[in-house]
């Protein structure tokens, strides 16, 4: 398949996974915060308030430890297996070791709910049209402050979310990494396959044409996959090959 004509779909199938693919694209854009435009600033900010709000769960430190304890047991099983690349397995159980470590040191996976203009952000946003001056006159004060004043603290921000950006940048290269792509054909662009029950899986790729994209569904025994083109909804397009060949993965 040529790559540069393909995109690659993904589907979590658990709450960690889940978040972590919500956290990629945000904590991806709020590296970029050496700009001086106060309008880039601006939105920075509403981006760590879209991050805490992903973050602000009691349960979600305990979920990603049980993940982590659960892989660091799967690659342990592996330790005599010889056909595995003993020193790239130990390394990947000292960084599951040094990230559980961490997250037990700390009370939650990130403290951006105690910043006081994130907080009033976040009571504000989701109100009808959003941030306004007289709603928010802190905001308005922190975009007038001096570029360097500006910087520092979103650099003060994103330094809080170290644990979360190491969370989300170890732990998916790990699962996607986990299972390689196989080969198949959606027969009327539908494809339907039987999961192992006793496996727990954490992300559906799927690796497709720029021609159709896919609707996923997936439960603990069955995958389902409809491929679609823009505007059809429930049905392919005319022009689309009803026998598409794709590639896809389910990672545990």
């Amino acid at each position: 398949m040529d790559m540069s004509s393909t995109l690659i779909y993904e589907y979590p199938t658990n709450d960690c996974v889940r978040v972590c693919l919500r956290l990629e694209p945000l904590l991806q854009y709020i590296q970029k915060y050496d700009t001086t435009c106060p309008t880039q600033h601006r939105q920075q900010l509403l981006t760590y308030t879209d991050i805490l709000n992903i973050l602000d769960r009691p349960d979600l430190k305990t979920k990603f430890i049980t993940l982590i304890t659960q892989k660091q047991q799967d690659l342990i099983a592996l330790k005599h297996n010889q056909h595995v690349d003993q020193t790239t397995l130990d390394c990947y159980l000292t960084k599951l070791k040094t990230l559980n470590e961490q997250l037990n040191q700390h009370e939650g996976i990130c403290s951006l709910k105690l910043h006081p203009l994130l907080t009033l952000i976040r009571q504000q946003h989701s109100h009808p049209g959003g941030l306004s001056d007289f709603t928010t006159p802190q905001l308005r004060f922190w975009l007038h402050q001096s570029t360097q004043q500006r910087i520092a603290e979103l650099k003060n921000l994103h330094h809080q979310l170290q644990l979360t950006s190491t969370l989300v940048t170890t732990l998916l290269p790990f699962i996607r990494q986990a299972r390689p792509f196989q080969t198949a054909v959606a027969t009327q662009c539908f494809f339907q396959t039987i999961l192992d029950a006793n496996q727990n899986i954490h992300l559906i790729r799927i690796r497709t044409h720029l021609a159709a994209y896919p609707e996923i569904s997936v439960g603990k025994h069955r995958l389902s996959i409809h491929f679609l083109t823009p505007g059809t909804h429930t049905a392919p397009s005319q022009t689309l090959d009803k026998n598409l060949k794709f590639e896809w993965a389910a990672t545990h």
